[in-house]
């Protein structure tokens, strides 16, 4: 938890935890030789009392000669504000807090007085809202740069410890109260399985904790394996590819979903059991088939392949938030690029496609790097150049020998997912599709022996997997 020359920031409430975390930590700064720095923060949610903790936490630290940095900060404005729980916006403000310190004193690690009672609380309440193997982990007694050195013991040896040495502290009366989920428990349910059923209900579910601690590392560096196997990612969200993903033990499945959900939502709060399990049923459907999710994402399954992704235009891909083609009424609507003619032009569009008309020499042995570039015979080119969507009746030609296809067959064969068809561009002339742009080029079209002057087409930043060379 605490190496040699670390700056260690305790939290401070001015509550008997907190107050026994800095006795002991103080005791040990000089023996292990690191520093040690408070942070207090004033929720202003209990008047008179809240300013009576900051004032003795104040004091406290003078008289133990140790730099503190007290916050005030309106929790009640705060929720308000920013739509949460009082519960959520103290936990916001108090991590504030915690960077300030670190800040302001260099701080390496920050201390903070959860115990064994706290993390029975943790368990039970995971439980009770649905949780998996890490979450009766409960509380962990080193996350990051967080350490908890009071996790191993009981509040009631705290409150001895602090009688032995005669040192007072505040009481919080609104712990006392029901208002919050974790006090009910507190004051309730651990109360009642300590005197009727076992009155070492919190030592054993400590036990418990560790030993999931313990399961729950090894299957995450299984998870981590598992991920490399069949986990993508992309610009609108992951991909998960089912053939290596079910040959792998289901014991695995909800861990890697759950990974997947929180990676794509940038959180793990809010993601339940209920929509790992919605996620995983996708395996088992035909394609098409989607689950919604927190976080305004949404799982899909497509053909061989679950994508976990955010409900929005999935034109998002086509570049680095410039889409190559703007949306209209949920299709790609028409850019003119060209009219065939006898003049030369070298010009860019605003949608970011690059025209150059030139006389044929020689075709480069390579493109330049992230330019998605076709070139065309022009001189056959016999109607407008557009960059569109789809239309009824596309088609191109797709071998040497002019056989034709379909567009909407060669999408389906593609295996391009039917939600994703109408949002691919397409350069077209008249109902022929010169380019399907990140898959295909029409043979019909391509540079020759007899080739005079070409049509070079380059779209920026596209985003999809191709080089942008014919096929």
């Amino acid at each position: 938890m605490i190496e040699k020359e670390d700056v260690v920031i305790a939290g401070v409430s001015g509550g008997a935890d907190s107050v026994c975390l800095l006795l002991l930590l103080e005791k040990l700064k000089k023996e292990w030789e690191f520093g040690l720095a408070v942070v207090h923060v004033n929720h202003c949610l209990r008047g008179k009392d809240a300013d009576a903790d900051e004032i003795f936490v104040r004091n406290l630290c003078e008289k133990m000669d140790i730099p503190i940095l007290c916050v005030r900060e309106d929790v009640k404005a705060y929720a308000e504000q920013y739509k949460l729980s009082e519960e959520e916006a103290g936990r916001e403000v108090r991590r504030a807090a915690y960077r300030q310190a670190m800040d302001a004193y260099n701080g390496t690690k920050i201390a903070l007085a959860h115990h064994m009672d706290d993390n029975a609380e943790t368990m039970l309440l995971n439980l009770a809202r649905g949780t998996g193997m890490k979450g009766m982990a409960g509380i962990r007694p080193v996350n990051s740069n967080y350490i908890r050195p009071l996790l191993a013991v009981r509040r009631s040896e705290i409150e001895e410890y602090l009688r032995k040495q005669r040192t007072g502290y505040q009481t919080d009366n609104t712990n006392l109260e029901d208002a919050y989920t974790r006090n009910r428990i507190r004051n309730h349910v651990i109360p009642y399985l300590e005197s009727h059923v076992n009155r070492k209900t919190v030592e054993h579910m400590q036990e418990y904790a560790e030993q999931m601690e313990q399961a729950a590392g090894y299957l995450d560096r299984q998870t981590d394996k598992l991920w490399n196997a069949c986990v993508k990612d992309s610009d609108i969200g992951y991909q998960i590819a089912l053939e290596p993903f079910q040959e792998e033990d289901k014991a695995l499945h909800p861990y890697l979903i759950r990974r997947v959900i929180a990676a794509a939502a940038g959180r793990e709060k809010d993601i339940e059991s209920v929509h790992v399990k919605n996620v995983a049923e996708l395996c088992d459907r035909q394609s098409g088939r989607r689950v919604m999710l927190p976080y305004g994402l949404e799982a899909v399954r497509e053909y061989d392949t679950i994508w976990i992704r955010k409900k929005k235009s999935e034109m998002e891909r086509w570049g680095n938030g410039k889409n190559v083609v703007k949306e209209c009424e949920g299709k790609l609507s028409e850019v003119l690029l060209c009219r065939p003619g006898k003049e030369a032009f070298d010009r860019q569009t605003e949608e970011g496609v690059h025209l150059r008309v030139f006389t044929f020499e020689k075709i480069p042995d390579a493109f330049e790097e992230r330019l998605y570039t076709k070139w065309f015979d022009y001189d056959i080119i016999q109607s407008n150049v557009v960059l569109r969507g789809r239309r009824p009746g596309d088609y191109l030609q797709i071998d040497a020998q002019g056989h034709t296809q379909k567009l909407k067959n060669y999408l389906i064969n593609a295996k391009i997912p039917k939600g994703q068809r109408d949002q691919i561009p397409l350069i077209a002339a008249g109902q022929e599709i010169l380019w399907i742009i990140g898959y295909r080029q029409n043979q019909k079209y391509q540079v020759t022996e007899h080739t005079k002057r070409i049509l070079e087409i380059q779209v920026e930043d596209y985003g999809g997997k191709e080089d942008g060379r014919a096929y």
